[in-house]
This record gives C-alpha cells, sequence and structure tokens, in this order.
C-alpha cells in the first residue's frame, strides 16, 4: 500500500519587498493542501531571497509492487493524461498582465489540483507506467517513456486537453523561455504532422507546474480507468495516444 506520512515548507521570500501578511497567506495555502493530502506540515525551511518561492517536500511509503516507473510501457497500451497543459504558458501571460479573469481561474484551477491519483493508479491491474508532466513538457515525458521501455508513442493531438486560452498567447509570442529550450533539446525525437506548425508545436513543450500524470495502460482498462479518475476530479482527463512498436517508427514520438 501507499501512505503519505508528512510534508516540510520549503520557502524563499523578498523581505524587503512583500509583507510577511503575505507570506502568511502562502503557508496558509501550504496548510491547506496538506489538509487536502490528510498529512501534518511538520516544519520546514526559510530564506530571504529576492523572488518569493514556495514549495512542499513530502515523505511517504510505498509497496516496492505498487511502484509505477516511466519505463515500462509496452506496444499496444492507450495512454491517458489527466490535466490539461499550459500552464507554463498562461503563467507568461499573467506575468505580462494579458491573462483573462476565466483564463486566470482555469491557470490556478488546475495547478492547485493534487495528483492523488496517482496512488490509486499504482495498485490497478494493467498500468504499466507512468510519470507526471512537468519541466520537460508533455513531449518531453513521452520522450523519455519511450525511451525507457523502447516503444513509439503515437500521439492523437487534437485528443491532448489543453486550457483554450493558451492557444491564444502561444500564437501571439507569450511562452516561457524553457518551451524553446525544451524544443531545441529533443525537436530531432519528434515528429509533428503539417497542421501543427512551430507556434503550435511549442504547447507540447510547455513546462508545467504540477502537471498532470501520463499513464500507460492496457487498452481494455483504458475507458473503466478514464471514466474514475473523472468522478475523482480530473474533469479533462483523456486518451491521447498509443504505444506502438518502435522498429516502426523512425521517431520515438510521433504527434498526428
Amino acid at each position: 500500500m501507499m501512505r503519505l506520512l508528512l510534508a516540510n515548507a520549503i520557502v524563499g521570500f523578498p523581505v524587503n519587498i512583500l509583507s510577511i501578511d503575505c507570506m502568511q497567506e502562502i503557508m496558509r495555502g501550504g496548510v491547506d493542501v496538506c489538509k487536502e493530502a490528510g498529512i501534518p506540515l511538520a516544519g520546514g525551511h526559510s530564506i530571504d531571497n529576492p523572488q518569493p518561492v514556495f514549495g512542499l517536500a513530502v515523505i511517504g511509503m510505498v509497496h516496492p509492487a505498487m511502484v509505477k516507473t516511466n519505463s515500462g510501457a509496452k506496444p499496444g497500451d492507450v495512454l491517458i493524461l489527466t490535466k490539461p497543459l499550459g500552464v507554463g504558458i498562461m503563467a507568461s501571460a499573467f506575468k505580462l498582465d494579458k491573462i483573462s479573469k476565466q483564463g486566470y481561474q482555469q491557470f490556478v484551477d488546475i495547478i492547485t489540483m493534487l495528483n492523488k491519483a496517482g496512488g490509486w493508479l499504482g495498485k490497478q491491474a494493467g498500468v504499466n507506467a507512468m510519470t507526471d508532466v512537468t519541466g520537460f513538457g508533455l513531449a518531453g515525458h513521452l520522450l523519455e517513456m519511450a525511451k525507457g521501455a523502447k516503444v513509439c508513442m503515437e500521439i492523437d493531438t487534437v485528443s491532448v486537453p489543453v486550457i483554450e486560452e493558451a492557444w491564444r498567447h502561444v500564437v501571439e509570442g507569450i511562452v516561457p523561455g524553457g518551451a524553446y529550450r525544451n524544443m531545441h533539446g529533443y525537436s530531432d525525437d519528434l515528429y509533428f504532422s503539417e497542421q501543427w506548425d512551430m507556434d503550435r508545436q511549442l504547447v507540447f513543450s510547455d513546462p508545467q507546474t504540477n502537471g498532470g500524470l501520463l499513464v500507460s495502460v492496457e487498452a481494455d482498462y483504458a475507458s473503466e480507468y478514464v471514466a474514475i479518475l473523472q468522478q475523482m476530479g480530473y474533469p479533462e482527463v483523456a486518451i491521447i495516444g498509443q504505444v506502438k512498436v518502435a522498429g516502426d517508427h523512425m521517431h520515438p514520438v510521433i504527434f498526428l
């Protein structure tokens, strides 16, 4: 079984720029998240820092049989993504005061949604591989999974959930630098069909903060697990592609 034990807070804060009240509100948010996860916030460490930084280091226990690596995908598996992409782009739009009120709320809802489903998925039959989408973007994590398992990831790109407003921002050039660095680092291993121009390709290399779970699961279980994940509070969870035999394709990751 899997059991979370405790969390410690890591705080960097510009004490001469922002008020202590701001830091207290941030800490209160951390306490609320820990309550949602069912663990205590046991302590932490804080420093004076030019930019505000906050995170939680979490300690837990898991049975070795329930550990899912990112290298176990098998040909014939279906790929599931639990959250929409675009939070890096939306963060850039927020910094430039270009984000809409509705877009901001979507952005906050997504980055504060816990990946608690990972514990449940780890116990399910047919789940062969799993990771979370973070700084390398969806494309980067697909590439890691493909290389680790020596398979090909074929993505039905229009099925990938994306924050709608993010498409507008990326066309306007509002894209975090990390998306460009990601694409520069691994674009040779990706194939995009002609309908996906360079601007829109960057959505798939967009660095995600607390992005969704990317799961490789046997096809017979996929629809059932998607329905359960929706009930668990992941309304935009979607089947985004399939795992193929590597030898049939020139690129490890294919966006069709």
